[in-house]
């Protein structure tokens, strides 16, 4: 005669139901994670990359420089070091530094930027994109992301 014995017990019962429990919960935590937006536009960077030698960097002057697909302005002002973006913020074009008078010019419509990127006068209502810098080892370091 064939055995009634049930195919199921109370502790079989339990354990699958943690375990469809468990993966529910799971699945959810990774659809809310994934979901969630990108607290920053732009990827940050966890190191210090190398933009010029320090030797090459005059007082008083500035030079360009490609970084994370984009291009800079390397600034020497009173024995500090500045990066800002070499883009306005107003329509995009070219910016470059007039050593005379002490400012970042844009060469599109006329704003005008601090050294620090700040803006001085002009249509743009965003100050310029900067870059954190340090100098070790006889190179200028430049790192996107929160001061």
């Amino acid at each position: 005669m064939p055995s009634t014995r049930s195919l199921s017990s109370p502790v079989a019962d339990y354990l699958l139901g943690l375990l469809v429990l468990f993966v529910a919960v799971f699945s959810l935590y990774m659809t809310a994670r994934f979901l969630q937006p990108h607290p920053h536009p732009r990827a940050y960077h966890a190191f210090f990359h190398p933009v010029a030698s320090a030797q090459d960097v005059v007082p008083g002057s500035s030079m360009t420089f490609d970084y994370d697909d984009q291009q800079w302005i390397l600034l020497s002002v009173d024995e500090e070091l500045y990066a800002v973006s070499a883009s306005c913020t107003f329509r995009g074009s070219r910016l470059r530094w007039d050593e005379n008078k002490g400012y970042i010019l844009c060469e599109g419509h006329g704003c005008v930027f601090a050294h620090n990127g700040n803006i001085l006068r002009g249509l743009a209502t965003r100050p310029l994109e900067t870059l954190q810098i340090k100098i070790a080892d006889g190179l200028v370091y430049a790192l996107r992301g929160p001061s």
